[in-house]
């Protein structure tokens, strides 16, 4: 790190020197910053740190999931940045997906001095607590001065926040910073001096980081016979590990030692890797087949959330098995219910728990991988036929024509059910993410947009209403380093509620939850200087697929009649359950 100056300007250009070099000497790389006066030092700090790229973004709800597609594709904390008042009020549904998806994010909102709050002051609201319960720790700097110990204080308390956003739960840290005049870096009663007490190279020697090793138990679970179980499941949710190889490897450890299938979720590490034996994809249409009940488990590892499948989850409820669920920071992850135990560890420490062996699979999950080949190749029969451009066909050639590692960024609704229903498991080693922590379409293009930057080129599956949601997002165009191509499904509104009971109550169906809308997206992205295609054909949608945009953003367009798409799911699901009879 080069050296400090040995005077500012001012107290803030000192305070705010001090916390960019301290973040960076923590580990921080990368800082998303929106404009605004209050959070000046913070800029000027950050931007004058050596080592740190900062991004800025205008809008703060699209800044805060810019940041979590950032944080998704390094496993690592990025800062995010505001001023006061409403400013940090948009960044809550980030900080929200943030906690509830374990995402670490460092959250530092400027704020104004003590004596200029509860005093109608302006851009002066109660912001300490903004965030309520959705940070798993918040704190308040103290004003800006330049006593050795209060400097100590200030990078103890920002090495704390760096750990505690990682540890013992992965979360949303917010900082309040609070700033008296002058803001910017102009001398102020001859500038301000290092203090002599401070060393100023060792200042910013951190000590060793303990973050990455784990109090998590080492060992599996000791539970009466559960491991010698012929008919146990292991059924992996939505999940995002900072090593996706490692993680597969220790699932398929797992796997092997246990005999046993795997359902892989679509967004879990699984669905797109072929390193982890016995997957299964198609849990969703075997579960709706009249010999569903042979398939019944006795036993069942869950690892993370359950599966986004409603069919599925009332089965499980149904069936109600014992089992153990893997949760490294000791959530429960199962909202059905059942009798089933918290083992607070991850998967590479479970697997090193078990011994080295080896069972071939069971008459019980030979017939899981009957049913499965079944239902692969009735879904190839079925969408080969399937009219241009029906959406679950999209999702199945999504993974049919992607370059190997080509990371996906799904948004929330109907495109994560299209995957989850349509996508077979392959082995070209894809990532599925999706903000799936809250469930929200919220800042759907602008996390694609942080999963893209500095990436491979990358791949948006979007329905029209998220991408309006987020539309702002295309102002990040200019600042993106690398390349999204974003599969807009427009279907001229809500897709999702049309396959949903309340599709038979219009009134007030149509306005009220279908929502049509009639964009010309041509025309946005052309006001944003962006590529649209509208591909009229598999084969040209396929070309497309098979070579995402380097550079930059392209939207593919695909235009479809979201009733006539309600009766074509109803009509592949009813026929990818008859596809198996056990």
């Amino acid at each position: 790190m080069n050296s400090l100056p040995q005077t500012y300007p001012n107290i803030n250009a000192l305070w705010g020197s001090v916390l960019g070099r301290t973040l960076a000497a923590a580990g921080l790389r990368e800082a998303v910053i929106c404009p605004g006066s209050r959070s000046a030092p913070l800029v000027f700090g950050l931007t004058g740190t050596p080592g740190l790229e900062c991004i800025p973004v205008i809008d703060e709800r699209s800044a805060g999931f810019f940041a979590l597609g950032r944080v998704r594709a390094g496993g690592r904390p990025v800062a995010l940045v505001c001023t006061s008042g409403t400013a940090a009020a948009n960044f809550l549904p980030a900080v929200i997906e943030a906690r509830e998806s374990g995402l670490p994010l460092l959250v530092l909102t400027a704020d104004r001095p003590p004596e200029l709050r509860d005093c109608r002051a302006g851009q002066a609201i109660d912001q300490g607590r903004i965030y309520g319960d959705f940070t798993v720790w918040r704190t308040e700097l103290p004003l800006p001065e330049a006593a050795p110990g209060v400097l100590r204080a200030l990078r103890q308390t920002l090495v704390h926040a760096w750990d505690r956003c990682r540890r013992p739960v992965a979360g949303p840290v917010q900082i309040n910073c609070p700033f008296r005049d002058p803001l910017v870096p102009v001398e102020r009663d001859g500038g301000v001096a290092w203090p002599a007490e401070l060393e100023p190279d060792s200042f910013f020697e951190l000590g060793e980081d303990f973050s990455s090793q784990s109090s998590m138990p080492s060992a599996a679970p000791k539970l009466p016979d559960w491991a010698a179980a012929e008919d146990g499941l292991i059924v992996v949710g939505p999940h995002s590990p900072e090593n996706p190889a490692g993680w597969r490897t220790a699932l398929a450890r797992i796997a092997r030692n246990l005999g046993w299938p795997v359902l892989a979720d679509p967004l879990s590490p699984l669905r797109g890797a072929g390193e982890v034996p016995y997957r299964i994809s198609g849990y969703d249409p075997l579960v709706r087949s009249e010999a569903a009940e042979t398939l019944r488990p006795s036993f069942v590892l869950q690892v993370g959330p359950l599966p986004t499948s409603k069919v599925f989850r009332e089965k499980l409820e149904a069936w109600s098995p014992p089992g153990i669920a893997l949760d490294a920071e000791g959530r429960n992850p199962d909202p059905l219910h059942r009798a089933v135990r918290v083992w607070p560890a991850g998967v590479e420490a479970f697997a090193r728990g078990l011994p080295e062996a080896e069972r071939a699979p069971s008459p019980f999950a030979r017939r899981w991988l009957e049913g499965e080949a079944a239902v692969t190749a009735k879904r190839a029969e079925l969408l080969a036929e399937a009219p241009y451009p029906f959406p679950g066909r999209v999702a199945w050639e999504l993974g049919r024509r992607l370059p190997a590692g080509t990371p996906v960024f799904c948004a929330s609704s109907m495109p994560v059910r299209d995957l989850e229903f349509f996508l077979d498991a392959g082995d070209s080693g894809w990532m599925v993410h999706a903000n799936r922590g809250a469930n929200g379409i919220d800042g759907t293009l602008s996390t694609a947009l942080g999963i893209a930057h500095h990436g491979l080129p990358a791949v948006l599956l979007t329905g029209d209403l998220a991408f309006l949601h987020d539309s702002n997002g295309l102002l990040l165009g200019r600042r993106l380093a690398g390349g999204l191509t974003v599969v807009l499904i427009n279907n001229g509104g809500g897709g999702i509620f049309e396959i949903l009971p309340v599709a038979k109550f219009d009134p007030p169906f149509t306005e009220f939850f279908a929502t049509p809308q009639a964009v010309d997206f041509a025309a946005l992205a052309k006001a944003h200087g962006v590529q649209c295609r509208r591909p009229e054909s598999w084969e040209a949608l396929g070309s497309l697929l098979a070579a995402p945009v380097a550079e930059g953003i392209r939207i593919v367009e695909l235009v479809t009649d979201r009733k006539r798409d309600a009766g074509l799911y109803r009509r592949y699901l009813r026929a990818l359950g008859a596809a198996w009879a056990g």
